[in-house]
């Protein structure tokens, strides 16, 4: 039981103290930060909502949320939290990062969601175990080289900022599982996407996206894609060669036909084309044995084949 809860409790701390994420990072089990104490006692114990709190026993804390404070520098104190993991410092006017961020080795997950960043700090590029780095809601445009000599780094959140590219910077990023670069300008998905062996879930939701690469569908470990919301026009019939795919979410596109090969996603869960051109729908879509939901609603589908999917799939939206 001590190593089920060693492997989920950075799970849980991250999805319930800082996200509100389409999807939670992904879990890791190279945390073991607790030994015969709760996922209750850690929260009562090691996660400190102030410094002040924090410096009253520094060595004790993993987690500190700064988050929603208004803070436009970091306080210098937090240099002597070495064994800090988790930090919170989303809703605030940060600018930047001091340096001392540099030299907290236990650093593994930093929340710099909703402040006022045009670049990554330079600070952040020294963690050398950092895992997850969010930072949604800034105004980024363009990310450091440096970012490829994170060599812990999977789980990467970009929402609504201004990319109009995906930075080519991440082509050497490897070990990437989960990148979200949604809410932004982009217009195209470069081919060297597939140079990301290990990733498992991309959210490019409301771009500028009018195709797909045939690149894309080298991703053999993905297993969810949000395309929702741009302008994209069909479905390649490549899309079979996505084996692992749970989740796929066309919906708000221009897309006219569905490719019969989607049948044969045989572990999708949940599948998404709300608000598409769509006026049938290839055979093959029965074939889908695992669909749990199907969002069908917004397209102009014959009433006959809206009754027999609903029939087949009960929590179809039409």
């Amino acid at each position: 039981m001590n190593h089920f809860i060693s492997r989920i409790l950075p799970f849980c701390l991250i999805f319930s103290l800082f996200a509100c994420k389409n999807e939670p990072p992904a879990v890791t089990d190279n945390k073991k930060i607790i030994s015969e104490k709760s996922v209750d006692q850690i929260m009562r114990e090691q996660w400190y909502p102030s410094v002040e709190k924090a410096l009253k026993a520094p060595e004790e804390v993993l987690i500190l949320d700064l988050g929603n404070k208004e803070l436009t520098a970091l306080p210098k104190e937090i240099e002597q939290l070495k064994n800090l993991q988790f930090l919170s410092l989303k809703g605030n006017k940060l600018k930047n990062l001091p340096d001392f961020l540099a030299d907290m080795p236990n650093l593994s997950y930093i929340s710099l969601d909703g402040n006022e960043l045009t670049e990554i700090p330079a600070a952040l590029l020294q963690a050398k175990k950092l895992e997850t780095l969010s930072l949604d809601n800034n105004q980024l445009t363009s990310l450091p080289d440096g970012l490829a000599d994170l060599p812990a780094l999977h789980t990467l959140y970009l929402g609504r900022n201004q990319f109009e590219s995906i930075p080519t910077v991440l082509e050497k990023c490897k070990q990437l599982k989960y990148l979200n670069f949604g809410g932004n300008k982009i217009k195209a998905i470069p081919e060297w996407i597939s140079s990301l062996p290990n990733l498992e879930v991309l959210f490019l939701w409301k771009n500028a996206l009018t195709e797909l690469p045939s690149s894309i569908f080298e991703l053999k470990k993905l297993r969810q894609i949000d395309l929702s919301s741009n302008n994209l026009t069909n479905l390649p019939s490549q899309v079979n060669q996505f084996s692992k795919l749970t989740h796929l979410n066309l919906g708000k596109n221009q897309v006219k036909e569905l490719p019969k090969e989607i049948g044969e996603l045989s572990l999708l869960t949940k599948l998404d084309v709300g608000d598409n051109q769509l006026t049938n729908l290839p055979s093959s879509i029965f074939d889908l044995k695992n669909l749990q939901t199907i969002n069908l609603s917004g397209n102009s589908l014959p009433k006959g084949l809206g009754e027999k999917v609903k029939k087949r799939f009960p929590k179809a939206t039409l």
